[in-house]
This record gives C-alpha cells, sequence and structure tokens, in this order.
C-alpha cells in the first residue's frame, strides 16, 4: 500500500526536509520542529528509502539482463520488454531523487519537483514495509485523523497536543495516526473528568 499523500497528490508544493535518519514531507516550507500535525504529511527514514531503492535496482537489473540476453541471443521480444528497456529500465529520476534526498542539510527544507514526487511513489511501491505508520496496516490517514482532532471544542488539548508534536519531531520519533489519538486521550481525560471516556473516543474516532 502506498502512503495516502502519495497515492493521491494533489497539485500543491510539496517539499522536503531532512533531520538526521527522518525525511520529512510537508506542504509547508518550514523546519519539521515548526510544523502542525495537519501540515506534516509524512515522516519516513532515509534507510527505509535507501533500502527500497536498492531492491528496486536489484529487481531491474535482473529484467534488464534477461532482455539483453534475448537480445543478444536475437530471440524475440515482446512489445512491453521494448517499453520498458527504453522508460522504466533507465531509473535516472529515482537515482536524482535518492541523491538529492541524502544530500540534504539538516533542517534545510527544498521543494520537491515532480521528478521527486514520481520517483519516492515508485520506490513506494515496491515494498509495503517502507511503512512507517503499522497501525492498521490498511487505510492509515495521517491528515484526516489530525482534522478529526482539530475539530473538538477542547482546544488547550489541542495546543498541548501541538507542543508535543513538534517536541516529538524534535527528538527524531515516528508520528502515527494511532498515537496522536492516544496522546490526545491522555492529555484530555484529566482536564475534561466531567465528559465519558466514551464521548472523548467518540470525539477523536
Amino acid at each position: 500500500m502506498l502512503l495516502p499523500w502519495l497515492d493521491n497528490h494533489s497539485s500543491l508544493p510539496v517539499f522536503m526536509t531532512r533531520v538526521g535518519n527522518l525525511a520529512y514531507f510537508s506542504n509547508k516550507q518550514s523546519s519539521p520542529s515548526q510544523l502542525k500535525p495537519v501540515e506534516l504529511l509524512d515522516q519516513i527514514e532515509l534507510d527505509l528509502i535507501e533500502n527500497s531503492y536498492n531492491q528496486m535496482q536489484k529487481e531491474m537489473l535482473q529484467k534488464k539482463e534477461k532482455i539483453l540476453d534475448k537480445i543478444k541471443k536475437n530471440l524475440p521480444r515482446t512489445d512491453e520488454e521494448e517499453e520498458w528497456l527504453d522508460n522504466e529500465g533507465n531509473p535516472i529520476d529515482e537515482k536524482l531523487f535518492i541523491d538529492a534526498l541524502l544530500g540534504m542539510k539538516d533542517n534545510d527544507p527544498i521543494q520537491a519537483t515532480e521528478s521527486h514526487i514520481k520517483a519516492l511513489h515508485k520506490i513506494m511501491k515496491l515494498s509495503t514495509t517502507l511503512m512507517k505508520y503499522p497501525s492498521d496496516k490498511t487505510n492509515w490517514k495521517p491528515q484526516a485523523s489530525v482534522k478529526r482532532v482539530n475539530k473538538t471544542k477542547f482546544e488547550t488539548v489541542d495546543k498541548l497536543l501541538e507542543e508535543w508534536t513538534r517536541n516529538a519531531i524534535v527528538a527524531k520519533l515516528v508520528i502515527s495516526g494511532d498515537l496522536l489519538r492516544e496522546k490526545w486521550k491522555d492529555f484530555a481525560a484529566p482536564r475534561y473528568s466531567q465528559h465519558s471516556m466514551a464521548e472523548i473516543e467518540q470525539r477523536v474516532a
């Protein structure tokens, strides 16, 4: 499964920021520690992206060698193989994306190009193990989860959650939708004891 924002990429600009071994993606040009939860599209470990890219390279090389072997032996080739060899078989954009990502300075956001987004999309197709949000394994939607939280009237809790999220980003923690919901409930429970936990659960569901 692809990350939702990649699978449904909009026309909004996307900015990439590196902090240590983490790559942050946002529609806002700002340091991750300054982003609100709703402004953070994603965070992925660089090792996972790079490992998936290397795996992609390995698989493509194997496929390319088979096609080239057919050419060498003058064996018939399909139109699909010819098309693949001329296009997908030359992952230049993916290599340029990896180089750009690994060459970034910490906390120095740059705007991702369309080729960067397409390259990341292609790399992410290869392995569901790249997902750093193992909560439900099917449809994790970070923006939707946070927006539902922010629709509540618990403004104090929302501010506490934003502060916690900023600190978590600085500490390089992996933030999932489930984790945000649990932290919100942790902040809300002692401050709004007049509300039942069932009501609080409903507000963040």
